[in-house]
């Protein structure tokens, strides 16, 4: 068993690292769809972006509300909302090895974090992403609570917390829910004492679902949900579609360690005969491994898929640490954890060239438009680079956000496929364009927004 100084110094150094690359590798995170469009609105609009109601985002989103509030330079603004979202896993990683003093739950932190971890590191907004630490956070404060003799308030207040992160947890995105249920079935089996409390958790984390879904479902969440029909639509042919081969290329690029972990359990439960535990382990990963492919059976971005797969860790990890690694010599599974770290964190670093790669395209992109007569560009689609941008839509906030931290001269650049459904555009010398609005230089706010050029948008076919 990993005894916690050993625990505490790997992860500390582990979450240290990622500390480090996110500030480090801010441009590449804060300047890659999402993020941009988020920092956009949010120091737009002087307040949260919280998206299809997924309240988990306001943690990371606090960073750079504050610190534009504050007045604070547009590059620490962008490092410290590349940092959030390191700090939110270390700091669940802190409570959980620090404070409750779980030596399994930090460890499962740790691997949650680098076990597949690669793309998403640069793509790094998603609530799926900011919702894995709280699931995690919310069974360790559980597996406490229970520990607990004394009803004292701190009993009841950790009670209360619990069910907030519930709460938050429901609304965090669309496909938590199948990583909760399958831990609380994997502590309903092995906890018979309290399975009546996971029981009842689990049925009310199921009717606030049923509530959240009937009364405030949003049209992403349900447009998104439906591409899970392709499950009854292409049964029992799963297996020929190129999502799949995808992953078997993504599974030895980058995610080794998974399926060696995932191989090490089966191996695991089948020697001892704990058939029960397999069927948990293995039926929750091919299933779910069906259904995010089934739902993108062409094929997606990897970083858009990565996002998806992430809750295969937990499948993963959980029975990982509670079952295999404690048969383990402890310096057998210090040694284990310390390789895999190791050897997850350089292919972190090395993925991020390609985001690097990335952001000079636009660089190459803003230095083209402003060898013109003005910085305010509407382009087709076709005459930009798509394989290297990957998605266009985001462009003009990437493109805002990169001129404006490296020029202090804010750019704008938009791509579309259809050039005439935003000529409109052309009357305009003092309002800046992005994909969804308009909006006068003087409403929105320096430094952030740096306008030196006043004549109109131009248009390049």
């Amino acid at each position: 068993m990993i005894k916690t100084p050993n625990l505490k110094w790997i992860g500390t150094c582990t979450y240290a690292v990622l500390l480090v690359f996110s500030v480090l590798f801010c441009v590449e995170r804060v300047g890659f769809m999402d993020l941009s469009f988020h920092l956009f609105s949010i120091i737009k609009d002087g307040e949260f972006a919280i998206q299809n109601n997924r309240f988990v985002a306001f943690f990371t989103q606090l960073f750079p509300l504050l610190s534009s509030k504050a007045g604070l330079s547009l590059s620490v603004v962008m490092k410290l909302y590349s940092a959030s979202f390191i700090i939110l896993n270390f700091t669940c990683f802190i409570i959980l090895a620090f404070v409750l003093k779980s030596w399994r739950y930090g460890v499962i932190m740790v691997l949650l974090n680098v076990l597949m971890v690669t793309h998403t590191f640069f793509w790094a907004q998603s609530e799926l992403q900011q919702g894995l630490p709280i699931l995690i956070l919310y069974f360790g404060l559980i597996e406490y609570y229970l520990k607990i003799e004394e009803r004292d308030i701190k009993y009841y207040v950790l009670q209360g917390v619990i069910q907030v992160l519930l709460l938050v947890l429901v609304f965090a995105h669309p496909v938590i829910f199948i990583p909760a249920v399958f831990l609380y079935v994997f502590y309903m089996y092995r906890d018979t004492i309290n399975r009546k409390y996971y029981g009842m958790n689990m049925g009310v984390f199921i009717a606030l679902l049923g509530i959240k879904t009937i009364f405030f479902s949003t049209a992403y969440d349900t447009q998104a949900g439906g591409s899970a029909l392709n499950l009854l639509t292409f049964f029992p042919n799963y297996f020929t579609h190129q999502s799949n081969y995808n992953f078997v290329r993504y599974v030895i690029n980058d995610y080794y360690f998974l399926i060696i972990g995932a191989m090490a359990i089966g191996l695991f439960y089948m020697k001892y005969k704990r058939w029960f535990e397999l069927l948990l382990s293995a039926g929750f990963f091919i299933a779910y491994l069906l259904l995010v492919n089934m739902s993108y059976p062409g094929g997606e971005h990897q970083f858009y898929l990565e996002n998806l797969y992430l809750p295969l860790t937990i499948f993963v990890a959980f029975p990982l640490v509670y079952d295999l690694m404690p048969k383990l010599k402890m310096s057998y599974a210090a040694y284990a954890l310390i390789l895999v770290v190791t050897i997850r964190l350089a292919d972190i670093y090395y993925t991020h060239n390609f985001y690097e790669e990335r952001v000079d395209y636009l660089y190459g992109l803003i230095d083209e438009v402003k060898a013109g007569d003005n910085a305010k560009v509407l382009l087709k689609e076709r005459e930009a680079d798509k394989e290297a941008l990957m998605m266009t839509w985001a462009v003009p906030y990437e493109v805002w956000v990169l001129s404006t931290y490296r020029d202090q001269e804010s750019a704008s650049i938009i791509l579309t496929p259809n050039v005439d459904e935003k000529s409109y555009i052309q009357q305009y010398s003092t309002k800046f364009s992005v994909t969804w609005g308009d909006f006068e230089y003087n409403s929105l706010p320096e430094p952030y927004f740096v306008f030196k050029d006043y004549s109109n948008y131009v248009i390049r076919q």
